[in-house]
């Protein structure tokens, strides 16, 4: 419970405060799909364990605190247990699929651990992909399924994880951080490992050992994979032509970040915008991307 709350099990909202349809269990959770219809709203609420929405279809806003987190067709939402939460769907409907894990899952060190400590949206690198397979592995009924749902749940909790993956370290040096910082905002420039190793003030050969045992990966990775999630929301909210938007996040030029994109999100560029919802912006996307998709 949080610190001096009165509250008890039975004044949290159920996992769905939509339509409920089929609902998969298997030993780390349940998940169930759930359809609202358009414009519904939902007042202030909370769910007594954490949960990761996946957007289907339509969309939704919610709202924790003074922040709104907005989440398009295959973002992926995290809520912490107990998080005071209000939610606003799409004007044309909106179908999710709730994923709860089981007390027995999120009591796991390891699950725990990867978990975030307040809402948010997952990078679409690390969840895009995986939100589609769950919702293609959810309505199959073989015998190796509920084994295929469990894996790709796993999988999804590490990617909601992911990008706070520094500040679960409490043992880490305060110049990761700072370095971690920068390559947040200063993905898209020139940069070499000397440079970085001067800022942080250690050898470089520290640097990327230390980083990549905070991260599970390269740092040169790090940038490519904070290039793409830049790309993947500018061409989401429809910013620009697919070639200004690779020379704007560092790529060598549009045909190199085209199979780039493809290779590690599944689907090229205008194929994406048009599963994030974005069909007419699409079409002035594929002007500069012939032959990519």
């Amino acid at each position: 419970m949080m610190a001096g709350s009165e509250k008890t099990t039975n004044e949290f909202a159920p996992l769905t405060l939509g339509t409920a349809g089929r609902e998969r269990r298997f030993t780390s959770g349940v998940m169930v799909e759930s359809s609202h219809p358009a414009g519904q709203a939902l007042p202030k609420h909370a769910h007594e364990h954490p949960d990761i929405t996946i957007v289907c279809e339509g969309g939704i806003e919610t709202g924790v605190g003074r922040e709104t987190l907005g989440c398009a067709p295959f973002d992926v939402l995290y809520l912490p247990g107990e998080c005071q939460h209000t939610n606003v769907f799409s004007p044309h409907g909106t179908r999710t699929l709730i994923v709860e894990l089981s007390a027995e899952c999120h009591e796991l060190i390891d699950v725990r651990r990867n978990l975030p400590d307040a809402a948010s949206v997952a990078s679409p690198v690390s969840s895009f992909r995986l939100a589609r397979r769950i919702q293609s592995e959810f309505h199959n009924v073989d015998r190796t399924s509920e084994l295929a749902l469990q894996e790709l749940v796993l999988q999804l909790v590490d990617a909601v994880g992911w990008q706070d993956a520094y500040k679960r370290h409490d043992s880490s040096p305060k110049w990761l951080a700072n370095v971690v910082e920068f390559l947040n905002y200063g993905f898209a420039e020139r940069l070499n490992m000397e440079s970085l190793a001067v800022m942080a003030g250690v050898h470089s050969m520290h640097l990327a050992r230390v980083f990549r045992r905070h991260f599970s990966c390269s740092i040169g990775n790090y940038v490519r994979t904070r290039r793409l999630e830049a790309a993947a929301r500018q061409i989401e909210h429809g910013e620009s032509s697919i070639a200004k938007i690779a020379a704007d996040n560092g790529f060598y030029d549009q045909s190199h970040f085209t199979r780039f994109f493809k290779r590690q999100m599944g689907v090229a560029p205008t194929r994406y915008a048009e599963l994030k919802g974005n069909r007419g912006r699409a079409s002035s996307v594929q002007d500069d991307s012939r032959g990519d998709a």
